[in-house]
């Protein structure tokens, strides 16, 4: 019965030792978690400023425009509204590397896309879009470069001219370097 009793303690003993070594174990790692998921780099480029150029108006009418920042800086909507021809808007765009690692923007995509796609190209006519290309420009931390997007109604003599709406949406596409 003194062996039992021996073995019993021994047993328990070593249990309560494995349960606070798993316990300490696991607060390490809880510790070195919340430490990885507040102190860590974090890989973030944005929009963070849109200023619109005083509009250019060639008729009665004043281009407009509506604009705002999208999906946590992701992305930037507007819809342009243009009158006559000559008429133009332009939007300097800021996108900055937030975050404290270097990034890259690899692409910025435009929906839809009035520059390249010829189909969207005839939806604007004689309206075009015309934009910068920031494709590969490299972001080191807390670094800012500028889009700029202008928006022009084009003149054609031989047609009829009507009021353009243009709605358009860019996104970022970016990746850390």
């Amino acid at each position: 019965m003194k062996k039992n009793k021996k073995k019993n303690q021994m047993l328990v003993t070593t249990l309560s030792i494995g349960i606070i070594i798993i316990t300490l174990c696991f607060l390490i790692l809880l510790i070195k978690y919340d430490t990885l998921k507040n102190g860590a780099s974090s890989f973030k480029i944005e929009v963070t400023k849109v200023e619109r150029m005083t509009p250019i108006k060639a008729g009665n009418i004043s281009p407009k425009s509506n604009e705002s920042i999208t999906d946590n800086g992701l992305s930037f909507d507007m819809s342009v509204d243009l009158y006559t021809p000559n008429d133009e808007i332009t939007y300097i765009i800021t996108i900055k590397n937030t975050s404290d690692i270097r990034g890259k923007i690899v692409n910025i995509i435009s929906q839809p896309d009035y520059i390249d796609n010829e189909k969207y190209l005839l939806d604007i006519y004689p309206a075009k879009v015309v934009m910068n290309n920031l494709s590969g420009k490299v972001l080191s931390p807390g670094e800012s470069t500028t889009l700029k997007i202008t928006y022009t109604y084009g003149y054609i003599e031989s047609e009829t001219h009507n009021a353009i709406n243009i709605p358009y949406k860019i996104s970022l596409l970016t990746q850390a370097t």
